[in-house]
């Protein structure tokens, strides 16, 4: 099959780079776009070829047409948006660009309620999913009235958002309210900087569902936990490992059933550790960031995407190895050790030799760490000038 992955310059990105080799790997053709060629899976030797166009926040427009036009020209057979802002754009049009391509993502409104935490937090207790106390405050008066109800810690975070960004642990009501004055930053079509959320802070591990679906169909399905993340209090997860947990696995399922889910997707749940009850977080509505673990256990969500695309469904796959852990070291290992407090012990964790843990480091495909240390180190080395 001949493949095109549309991305943004995103360092760090290890979703993409798992999807390109996962492509690559199974001999496909695979075409990578990217507004700017920053980012480790541009620099795979599983990449036959690069195309540029602008960024879809920035020139949503001109994003489209680049990518209509090069479909015009050559024949795709699936087209897999990679992060938030491709998948956001191309869920508006993959109707209308049926004819043109392939594509295995949602339609734009079950999207757009799992981009809303506020949104997915009230679907989820339809069904009878917990999840933290939470509030949208609109002004400070009902900022107030919320903290009333909340004890500290609590959460602020972004109603609509990505990764860790904007996610703070709040310890009083003048940082709870520091907070909320000092939103620095631009919203976007991913990131909604005016409309915080307040949250009830949940003790707990982060664990996870995974899944591929077609047309609200499950095809595939994995559990995992976090072991580690960046930032350490509550981040991405950089360091986990696959899970059985069946009532997690009905949950998530569920969920997305609900929405009439299709294509790759993630359900995040924190475990709260007095009670072992299962709190929902959020609903990625897209290729998520340890991506490769689910690959290397046995379930490889871009090749089975790719397939639904181009054939129109797949059969299920429900096996996979359970218990194996994966952590990423470049560049997730080495911040962790820089931040944890503790750094001989976390860059033993993450480059240590550990029994049945693997990692994205590639000696058959070094460039895309090349890519990403270089880029580690000028990052360092500017924030050292400034």
């Amino acid at each position: 099959m001949k493949i095109l992955i549309a991305t943004t310059c995103t360092p760090d990105d290890r979703k993409t780079l798992a999807i390109v080799r996962s492509l690559g790997r199974a001999g496909h053709e695979v075409v990578v776009g990217g507004d700017d060629f920053q980012g480790q899976a541009f620099y795979s030797k599983y990449v036959g070829r690069l195309v540029r166009y602008p960024h879809p926040a920035s020139d949503p427009e001109g994003f489209l047409d680049a990518l209509r036009r090069l479909l015009e020209r050559e024949k795709f057979d699936a087209l897999l948006p990679a992060n938030d802002y491709t998948t956001v754009a191309l869920a508006e049009v993959k109707s209308a660009w049926r004819s043109l391509v392939a594509m295995p993502v949602p339609d734009p409104g079950p999207l757009a309620i799992t981009r809303d935490k506020f949104e997915t937090g009230r679907l989820a207790r339809e069904f009878g999913i917990r999840t933290p106390l939470t509030f949208s405050p609109s002004d400070e008066d009902e900022l107030r009235q919320a903290a009333q109800r909340l004890s500290y810690p609590c959460v602020f975070k972004l109603s609509k958002g990505a990764g860790a960004v904007g996610l703070r642990f709040v310890e009083s009501w003048d940082h709870l309210l520091r907070c909320y004055r000092d939103r620095s930053g631009r919203s976007d079509m991913i990131f909604d900087r005016d409309r915080p959320l307040v949250q009830e802070f949940v003790p707990g591990e982060v664990h996870s569902l995974v899944a591929l679906f077609c047309r609200g169909e499950p095809r595939a399905a994995m559990t995992q936990k976090r072991l580690r993340m960046y930032p350490a209090r509550g981040g991405v997860g950089i360091y986990n490992e696959t899970t059985a947990e069946p009532h997690l696995r009905e949950l998530g399922l569920a969920l997305l059933k609900a929405l009439e889910w299709h294509g790759p997707a993630m359900v995040e749940f924190l475990i709260r550790s007095d009670t072992g009850e299962a709190y929902l977080i959020e609903v990625n509505g897209r290729y998520w960031g340890t991506l490769d673990l689910a690959i290397r256990a046995g379930i490889d969500v871009p090749l089975m995407a790719a397939r639904m695309a181009a054939e129109g469904d797949i059969e299920p796959v429900s096996n996979y190895q359970v218990g194996l852990r994966y952590r990423w070291p470049i560049s997730f290992g080495v911040l962790h050790a820089r931040d944890s407090g503790q750094w001989l012990r976390s860059l033993w964790d993450f480059f240590g030799p550990a029994v049945g843990v693997i990692s994205d480091l590639s000696a058959a495909d070094p460039g895309p760490h090349f890519a990403e240390f270089s880029y580690g180190v000028s990052r360092l080395l500017k924030r050292w000038l400034r």
